[in-house]
C-alpha cells in the first residue's frame, strides 16, 4: 500500500488549493449551476485536492490518465489564441467571450494548474 502514497506535499500548497476550490464552488455554481461540476476537469480539480490531502498518487494518476492529455489541449488552445490571436482548438473559447466577468474567467485559469498538479504529484 505504501506504493500509493506521495512524499509529502507542502501544507501551503494543499491550503492554497483547497482555499481555491472554496472560491470556485460558489461562483460557478452561481454563473453555471451544478452541473458545470459534471465536467471531467472540476472532477480532477476536486479529486486532486483529496489525493493531495490524503497523499494518495493512486488518487493522482487515475485523474491524469483522465484529464491530462484534454488539459494539455485545453493549454495549447488557450495559450495559442493568447499568443497569436487565432483559434485552434476551441476548447478555450469562452476565455476570451467579453460577456463573461473576467473573475470568472480567471478561476477557469485552474486548467493551466491542473496538468501542472497532477504530473507533481505523480512524480514525487
Amino acid at each position: 500500500m505504501d506504493s500509493f502514497l506521495i512524499l509529502s506535499i507542502p501544507l501551503g500548497i494543499k491550503t492554497f488549493y483547497t482555499a481555491f476550490i472554496f472560491i470556485l464552488i460558489p461562483v460557478y455554481w452561481k454563473h453555471y449551476g451544478p452541473k458545470n461540476f459534471l465536467w471531467f476537469s472540476d472532477i480532477a480539480l476536486f479529486t486532486s485536492a483529496i489525493a493531495m490531502w490524503i497523499e494518495s498518487s493512486l488518487l493522482a494518476s487515475m485523474m491524469a490518465v483522465g484529464v491530462l492529455l484534454p488539459e494539455v489541449g485545453w493549454n495549447i488552445d488557450y495559450f495559442g489564441r493568447l499568443l497569436t490571436g487565432k483559434k485552434l482548438l476551441g476548447l478555450s473559447d469562452y476565455m476570451f467571450e467579453d460577456d463573461k466577468p473576467l473573475f470568472l474567467r480567471g478561476l477557469s485559469l485552474f486548467h493551466v494548474i491542473i496538468p501542472i498538479i497532477l504530473i507533481w504529484m505523480l512524480v514525487e
